[in-house]
């Protein structure tokens, strides 16, 4: 190998005659050796790089007689590439730089036949291709695997949580304890009755009504002809009779008021008084009317709800908030007392306005009304409301 130096130098022809033998014959040494071969016609110097053809091991035994820097440069190579220590792979390999000297021979036939700028080139072009793609440089030529990388989407799975138990203190109802009349979650006994006082006060407040009372005691036996005063009459009425039945009886009362006021077509603050179409409703579900009585007609009924939304002066503030076509609550314990005394009272089943409005409720609002008017609120806060999501 190191030999073709100095044939370069005494007689290129020659040299060049060996190297296209050589190739020919298919010899070891046609690798790459003919690099500088033409770089300079007659001048160029042939450098000896030529490489085993039957497999890159040979390089190793080459480096181990190379210089150090030159043995560091192979082993390094070696370990960037460790599939060329393959056999298969080197023989492979040294058949591919085998093709391409065929065609830098051919170049440099074509070249020797028919010089050339051209053809010069091309020879020279072919012989950097050989170089370039020395064996101990290219990168394996066995087929990678590829690995077809996925997506990875991390889970973080947290045990779960123990949920606490639902209580209403931590439900949105706990303000009510805070905001409601009763201070409670539910509707006490003592607001009932505080409803009722205010109510009843409201109700006998107005004049002609507290007239009514009087008059419907008129002819009492009891009485033997004698007519008490108005006061007398009221604070009998008040706090004896009337205003007991009208305790026991206020809860029933309060229920059947609010729904009827929120089954009409009422919205916002109207749906907290009782309009008339409701009104009508419950008289023909009570059966309040009656064709055969001298004085419990449809139009005597109709007369009533007008006289009770009848607003008398002194009040100025509560009359306007009262709606002159609907009943507020005071309102319809006064048209009750009314329809009872109609009804009942006056001598047709008895004297007492207090026992007429206790029939009126026993025999023609409880029994007719229904389990769904006559629902207590705090059976359904208790049973639908203050529990926990399903």
């Amino acid at each position: 190998k190191h030999g073709d130096g100095a044939m370069m130098q005494q007689d290129p022809e020659k040299a060049v005659e060996r190297v296209t033998r050589e190739s020919q014959t298919g010899s070891p040494r046609t690798g790459w050796g003919v690099f500088h071969l033409l770089k300079d016609v007659g001048k160029a110097e042939l450098k000896s790089f030529l490489e085993d053809l039957e497999g890159l091991p040979g390089v190793l035994a080459q480096a181990k007689l190379a210089r150090p820097k030159t043995q560091g440069i192979a082993a390094a190579a070696l370990r960037a590439n460790p599939a060329s220590c393959d056999l298969q792979v080197a023989t492979n390999a040294s058949k591919e730089s085998h093709k391409r000297m065929l065609v830098a021979e051919d170049s440099l036939v074509l070249a020797n036949e028919h010089p050339s700028n051209n053809r010069l080139q091309k020879f020279r072009d072919d012989v950097v291709n050989i170089n370039v793609h020395r064996p101990r440089f290219v990168p394996p030529l066995r087929k990678e695997t590829k690995v077809k990388r996925g997506v990875v989407v991390e889970v973080i799975v947290t045990p779960p949580k123990t949920p606490e138990p639902w209580t209403i203190l931590k439900s949105p109802f706990r303000k009510r304890r805070e905001e409601s009349d009763s201070k409670d979650f539910f509707d006490t006994p003592q607001v009932y009755n505080k409803r009722c006082g205010r109510d009843w006060d409201r109700a006998i407040a107005k004049e002609a009504f507290a007239k009514l009372l009087v008059r419907s005691r008129k002819g009492d036996p009891k009485l033997d002809g004698a007519q008490p005063s108005v006061t007398e009459m009221l604070k009998d009425v008040c706090t004896s009779t009337l205003k007991n039945v009208m305790d026991t009886h206020f809860e029933f009362v309060s229920m059947v008021f609010d729904f009827f006021s929120v089954s009409g077509n009422t919205i916002g603050e109207a749906a907290y008084s009782m309009r008339l179409n409701s009104w009508n409703r419950l008289v023909k579900i009570c059966s309040f009317a009656d064709p055969k009585s001298a004085r419990c007609k449809q139009t005597d009924i109709d007369t009533a709800f007008v006289a009770t939304n009848f607003e008398e002066d002194g009040n100025e503030d509560l009359n306007e908030d009262n709606d002159d076509d609907a009943l507020m609550r005071f309102e319809f314990i006064e048209i009750l007392i009314r329809i009872a005394i109609l009804k009942y009272g006056q001598g047709v089943a008895t004297y007492d306005p207090a026992e007429a409005l206790r029939m009126l409720i026993t025999q023609n609002m409880k029994p007719n009304v229904g389990s769904d008017v006559a629902r207590n609120s705090n059976d359904f806060r208790k049973d639908r409301l203050y529990v926990k999501a399903r």
